[in-house]
């Protein structure tokens, strides 16, 4: 297998569960606040033996003495989109100007975001004014 996939950037350590242990052991704290010293102490006990295991793993290169990436060599600039083969042609008459990446990207999650927005609120003000009226009608 190759260890740089097919370019030249060195290949990053595996993924690990020490960020997983150390959040449960801080949530262990947490909930020993409320349960007792006992939780806190394991909590606090897996929170700096996972703490230590993290830190130990991504230190791991710097205490190999891992040598410094070589600085790549720069490539030719690249050709913009509208010039050489690949480039897209000119619209024609009669056809539509075409809409950017962009601003659809912009457009349709600001949209998505307000969908989302009243989705959310649109209960929460529903029943707001159902329980006012409920209440008149009570009084």
């Amino acid at each position: 297998m190759d260890p740089h996939r097919g370019d030249e950037s060195p290949h990053t350590p595996a993924p690990t569960l020490w960020p997983v242990g150390f959040a449960v052991g801080i949530a262990c704290i947490f909930i020993g606040l409320i349960v007792g010293p006992i939780v806190i102490a394991v909590g606090a006990v897996l929170t700096a033996l996972f703490g230590l295991l993290w830190v130990r793993d991504i230190s791991a290169p710097h205490r190999a003495g891992a040598a410094e990436p070589e600085e790549p060599v720069p490539a030719a600039p690249p050709i913009p989109a509208h010039r050489g083969e690949a480039a897209m042609p000119e619209p024609g008459e009669g056809e539509l100007i075409r809409f950017p990446r962009s601003k659809f990207l912009e457009f349709s999650t600001l949209g998505l975001g307000g969908v989302i927005g009243g989705i959310v609120t649109v209960p929460v003000l529903g029943f707001t004014i159902l329980h006012r009226d409920g209440e008149r009608y009570a009084a």
